[in-house]
């Protein structure tokens, strides 16, 4: 759990403050949640002080997305989550304070439409959350590049300044051509080829380790007496 706050918190540091800036160089009407009021501090302190930009938060039903919605509401930020139901996640605790707003990251019409989460003047921040489920080739192209890159162009077309991605560690292994590079590793990283070539907005990759629900759902195996399946490397290694 303090894993999680802490990369939440650093992806919201990562799209609303200039020093954690990194240039690697269906619709429907929103839906607004309920909130207690969240004080601005007097004093402007950098990477604590909100400075009032509309975050809109893209893959944010996800474990990590959830986390980062509750993040930039708790720092003051005006912050839409983009969700496919928004009866459903109105019951969300992660999701107080969010504006939800129903759209298709698989249909770009639906985020740059009028009313919809990156039509013009609607977010000035998009933090992008989503990944692919199943990692098979179709799946991690459909969601990790096409789907991300739909909201990277509507997040040009819509006049945001800045865009987030949540990319992971192992994309390394792709960069590199490892033999066991997987699909979705390729596919984040001709995203964040697409993202870094670009200029018409600033932008921040995020590389974090293994900090995503398997694992946790891994320990909660281990700790019911579910049998746990690991892997011999042999050399004493698993």
């Amino acid at each position: 759990r303090v894993v999680m706050q802490r990369l939440s918190a650093f992806l919201a540091l990562a799209a609303l403050t200039p020093c954690a800036t990194w240039k690697h160089g269906l619709r429907g009407a929103p839906h607004r949640v309920a909130s207690s009021s969240v004080s601005m501090q007097a004093t402007f302190v950098p990477g604590e002080t909100c400075t009032g930009e509309k975050v809109v938060v893209v893959g944010a039903t996800g474990y990590i997305g959830k986390a980062v919605v509750q993040e930039c509401v708790r720092r003051g930020y005006p912050t839409t989550a983009v969700v496919r139901d928004a009866a459903k996640c109105a019951k969300e605790p992660k999701f107080e304070g969010a504006t939800l707003t129903v759209a298709d990251v698989c249909d770009p019409a639906s985020l740059v439409a009028k009313g919809g989460p990156l039509a013009p003047g609607a977010a000035d921040v998009v933090i992008s959350c989503l990944a692919s489920r199943t990692g098979t080739k179709k799946d991690s192209y459909a969601i990790d590049y096409q789907a991300t890159l739909n909201c990277l162009e509507a997040a040009q077309e819509g006049g945001a300044r800045h865009f987030v991605l949540l990319s992971a560690f192992c994309v390394r292994s792709a960069e590199l051509g490892h033999d066991y590079a997987l699909q979705f590793q390729y596919a984040k990283k001709d995203l964040e080829e697409k993202l870094t070539a670009q200029s018409d907005v600033t932008y921040s990759v995020v590389r974090p380790t293994a900090f995503f629900k398997s694992v946790s759902g891994q320990l909660e195996v281990v700790q019911s007496g579910a049998p746990f399946v690991y892997f011999d490397l042999g050399g004493g290694r698993s």
